[in-house]
């Protein structure tokens, strides 16, 4: 007769590695669709010059639409970490550190800090992407797209 074997704790780390990584490609891959989001689209709110030229123009969202970018800060600021609670526990964050990046999502109506006043209404971009994508990143997560 064969001696039992106990491999549950090795399986065990196999199969977290393996949701682990998943959960990374799902965040990966929402980072990305983000920073589309941000990059494409037709814009349909006022046309500016752009600063420091003479006849370019930078055309702005317009309410309801993703933020224009007229310089990358806020696309490349875009980005995932994963918060590890311990071997078994962890959590895939995706995010930005550019404050202004709540106001753009949420809108916002108020005074700043410098008594400018704001009446912005939503240029939601994280949440709708993240609607859009959602049935791709499950997939994802579950392991049957790559």
């Amino acid at each position: 007769m064969t001696a039992f074997e106990d491999n549950f704790a090795l399986i065990k780390g196999e199969i977290t590695d393996g949701v682990r990584q998943n959960v990374t490609n799902a965040a990966i891959y929402l980072v990305g669709q983000i920073k589309l989001t941000l990059g494409t689209g037709e814009r349909t709110g006022k046309v500016y010059k752009v600063p420091g030229t003479k006849t370019k123009e930078y055309t702005s969202s317009g309410p309801g639409e993703a933020p224009a970018v007229l310089f990358s800060n806020l696309i490349t600021s875009i980005t995932h970490d994963i918060i590890v609670d311990n071997r078994y526990e962890f959590t895939a964050r995706v995010g930005t550190i550019m404050e202004y990046a709540r106001r753009l999502e949420f809108g916002y109506i108020d005074t700043d800090s410098l008594g400018r006043k704001y009446n912005m209404t939503a240029r939601p971009f994280f949440r709708t992407t993240y609607l859009e994508q959602r049935e791709k990143i499950i997939a994802i997560m579950n392991g049957e797209l790559p």
